[in-house]
């Protein structure tokens, strides 16, 4: 095996497991060892420590900084740590170790070149250890869970990278996830990954979900995979009964090009159909980007002609400024460019007769669209999140829809001011 002594290829899957065995090696002398130990890299590295008792220990190793908050640091390293609540005397006892750990890596001069390396990889999904299960995170009507965190896909606005509280990829804990929802009355129940196809226990997902008593049972796929037929044929004999898809652009090469797969539009298009004459219900998301901002008002003049405007079930959403997006700003449009495309986009679709959501988070403020709010999930809601990665502007401390609102992204309001958001004076 070539160790990272004798290699400099950072990304190699023996470097990271030699990195990994020379942090977590002090573990093995303790009476309590992590069940499962897990390494990911991006933004920095990560080990995922699973104790007996399934808690979630999340220990992230970066290049230490004046923004840094760590337990442990050293010249080259800062170590911080989530988990639920505050740590058992166990997990403490692991911080404890991997502390030491991090001072005797000091003397290896490839060790600060590694954590460099990995600190400037982009961002992995990763379980959020910090996860309350009361907290019950839904989209809309649908419970979510993130199954995957592998992608056939490489959008580079993915939003899906990061720290999730909906993704749980053990079987077991899924399904004592579902059992959960249920027991909160729900559903409503959609699996999304990264994609949640290229899971081969899929089917068996879906089965759990259908006898724990859920009567919507849906994925959130780009569609690549379903333009398989057998594939599409396997879900619906399991008891799937929607899907959700993205639609990028009503172009071919633009939609490639913003999914990072080669002929990812045709076999979308492909899949879709597929699903349709299995009697599946398809719901269809625009995703407003700045690349194919122009396209908004054709992707709703396409989708409505390629497969029919009855019962159409529409969504216009926003780049989510979460994940690889804060990596590729320019992909997010201005809110007052795209104030214009999404009014005929909107217009478009009442002149068909289609039925369109703005989604909350995965959407923006009511106040670029007055006169449109209906269209709005936040028009609707009572008490939507506030999550840290949404802001307020100083216009929207008088505002009447504030209390139905979760603002904007903070990424954005730092980048460009609050200067758009609020509803325009009256007569201007």
């Amino acid at each position: 095996m070539t160790s990272a002594d004798d290699s400099h290829d950072h990304g190699s899957p023996q470097a990271l497991r030699a990195w990994t065995r020379r942090l977590t090696a002090p573990l093995a002398s303790l009476k309590d060892v992590p069940t499962r130990v897990e390494a990911l890299v991006g933004k920095g590295l990560h080990l995922l420590l699973t104790g007996p008792d399934s808690r979630l220990l999340h220990i992230r190793i970066v290049r230490p900084g004046p923004e840094v908050r760590a337990r442990f640091v050293t010249d080259h390293a800062a170590l911080s740590y989530l988990c639920a609540g505050d740590p058992t005397e166990v997990e403490r006892r692991w911080i404890a170790r991997l502390g030491q750990s991090l001072e005797r890596l000091e003397g290896r001069p490839d060790w600060p070149d590694y954590l460099e390396w990995a600190v400037a990889q982009r961002a992995t999904m990763l379980p959020d250890a910090t996860f309350d299960p009361s907290r019950d995170p839904v989209s809309g009507n649908a419970e979510l869970i993130r199954v995957s965190n592998r992608c056939n896909a490489n959008c580079s606005f993915c939003s899906a990278r990061g720290v999730l509280p909906d993704l749980v990829l053990d079987t077991e804990q899924i399904e004592a996830r579902l059992q959960g929802m249920r027991t909160l009355g729900r559903h409503m129940v959609a699996f999304t990954g990264g994609e949640p196809t290229l899971r081969r226990d899929l089917p068996e997902l879906i089965r759990k979900a259908k006898a724990a008593g859920f009567v919507d049972i849906g994925i959130q796929t780009n569609g690549i995979t379903l333009a398989k037929k057998s594939v599409v044929q396997r879900l619906v004999d399991a008891g799937l009964t929607y899907i959700f898809v993205p639609i990028l652009s009503h172009e071919a090469a633009m939609h490639d090009r913003l999914v990072g797969h080669q002929g990812a539009f045709h076999r979308l298009l492909q899949g879709v159909d597929h699903c349709r004459d299995a009697g599946l219900e398809v719901s269809y998301n625009i995703v407003v980007t700045a690349p194919a901002l122009d396209d908004v008002e054709s992707m709703v003049s396409f989708i409505a002609e390629r497969f029919g405007a009855t019962h159409m079930d529409l969504n216009i959403s926003f780049v989510a400024l979460q994940g690889w997006a804060l990596d590729h700003l320019e992909l997010v449009p201005r809110l007052a460019a795209a104030r214009p495309r999404l009014k005929a986009a909107l217009d478009r679709c009442r002149d068909l007769g289609i039925a369109v959501r703005i989604p909350g988070i995965c959407g923006i403020p009511m106040c670029q669209l007055p006169g449109y709010e209906e269209e709005f999930d936040e028009y609707h809601s009572v008490n939507p999140p506030h999550p840290d990665e949404r802001s307020f502007g100083a216009a929207c401390e008088a505002c009447a829809m504030r209390p139905r609102c979760s603002g904007f992204w903070t990424a954005y309001l730092e980048r460009y001011g609050d200067g758009e958001l609020g509803y325009p004076e009256r007569g201007s």
